[in-house]
């Protein structure tokens, strides 16, 4: 149980393979970075970025 309450997940057989954030500022403004791993660790991650604001979100609230 302890090997599987890391946010970081590495054992002989099983581990964590991607790591999602999602951050989204007042303004409106937003980024998605997702990152992917193997055995070895980290491989290759994504950017995404824009802005909430005159999209179909732009009124949504939680």
């Amino acid at each position: 149980e302890k090997a599987l309450s890391a946010a970081f997940i590495r054992t002989e057989h099983y581990g964590t393979r991607s790591s999602t954030i999602l951050r989204v500022r007042q303004d409106g403004n937003y980024e998605m970075v997702e990152r992917r791993f193997d055995a070895n660790g980290m491989i290759a991650h994504d950017v995404i970025t824009g802005n909430l604001i005159g999209s179909a979100w732009a009124n949504y609230s939680v």
